[in-house]
């Protein structure tokens, strides 16, 4: 335990250019490196060993609020940073000025809203690389610890089922990712994946509801699923302090429908006691 708390001392000293040079959980687009995977996991492991230095709890509600309008964005496979993201994430990387007009887009029969906490998605086979982006919008809904829960059922298996989280734009975001049976923990910096940085068995069975949690605390993050913890994490770095929520679902192949319900979408801030 000593170790560990030594360990943990020094991450908290550490600057941010030390931690890149020891590689915690960057570098690549997928983390495959074994020294780098296990440095993260490492350090991961002695800053959640350490006591609680403040307790928390449930504050106000954050969304949906009384009468409301349904506010989420939605986007597909149409919208221009979709169609031109690898040219986008190109010009990023080369720390170029990105100017997009972003235009707007209707939900369709994709897409069915039942109020500002439930709606369904049914996207039919047919063509490759489709999605459905749904966002709130992070100049209206600046959060930083906040509890977002909700209700989820895959109706399909389609590729990639994604929560954001600290969400700032198509660009940069955490993420909680459910893909191959797995829940990952991702960060999206500047167009630049960083996929993989931990991850978890978890098979979601079709037709089956899930009741999610994600919790921001700080710079610590858990995803709950139907009461069970399956990923704690820390970001050493604190890349997006603040941010609202996304979802997006995505499937690359013309075969696999993409379909899923989601309701009981609640926000609510997490404050120190």
């Amino acid at each position: 335990m000593k170790e560990k708390l030594s360990r943990a001392n020094e991450i908290r000293k550490s600057s941010d250019e030390s931690l890149l040079q020891k590689g915690i959980g960057l570098g690549t687009r997928t983390v495959k490196s074994t020294a780098k995977r296990a440095t993260y996991t490492a350090c991961r492991e002695a800053y959640q060993s350490l006591p609680s230095r403040d307790s928390w709890t449930v504050g106000r509600t954050l969304y949906p609020l009384e009468d409301q309008d349904p506010n989420w964005t939605y986007h597909n496979e149409e919208w221009d940073r979709v169609v031109d993201r690898w040219e986008h994430r190109r010009l990023l990387q080369e720390n170029r000025c990105l100017t997009v007009f972003d235009s707007e887009q209707q939900p369709d029969e994709r897409v069915t809203w039942n109020n500002n906490s439930e709606f369904s998605v049914d996207v039919p086979a047919g063509k490759a690389d489709r999605w459905v982006y749904l966002y709130l919008d992070p100049v209206e809904h600046i959060w930083r610890n906040f509890k977002w829960e909700f209700v989820v059922s895959r109706q399909s298996q389609f590729k990639e089922l994604q929560f954001g989280f600290r969400y700032h734009d198509f660009y940069n975001r955490y993420r909680f990712r459910h893909q191959d049976s797995h829940f990952h923990y991702d960060t999206v910096l500047n167009g630049e994946f960083y996929n993989s940085q931990n991850k978890v068995p978890y098979p979601m069975k079709t037709g089956a509801e899930y009741h999610v949690t994600i919790q921001a605390i700080d710079n610590q993050f858990s995803l709950t699923v139907n009461g069970q913890t399956i990923l704690n994490e820390v970001d050493f770095l604190r890349r997006f302090p603040r941010g609202s929520c996304a979802i997006i679902l995505w499937e690359d192949d013309d075969i696999t429908p993409i379909r899923a319900k989601i309701h009981s979408l609640e926000v609510t801030e997490i404050v120190p006691e």
